[in-house]
């Protein structure tokens, strides 16, 4: 190691001005993965046949399909 002790790093960032940086990164990550928990999303299949809700922690509140728009086919 040089005399005086470790200076920096690369670029002119220090370290402690490295570790804010990942506090100030990891705050934000947490703030966008709580943002998403609380959304729910909403997708539908077979022209809307089937539908399914689920929220940002991947948990199903919802599954169903429209019973009104089934035909049925009768046999001949």
């Amino acid at each position: 190691m040089a005399k005086g002790g470790f200076r920096g790093m690369p670029g002119g960032m220090n370290q402690a001005a490295m570790m804010k940086q990942a506090q100030k990164m990891q705050q934000e990550m947490l703030r966008m993965q709580q943002e998403q928990e609380s959304k729910t999303f909403t997708a539908a299949a077979g022209g809307g046949m089937v539908s399914a809700t689920v929220n940002g922690k991947h948990e199903l509140l919802n599954f169903g399909r429209a019973h009104n728009d089934i035909v049925k086919i009768r046999e001949k």
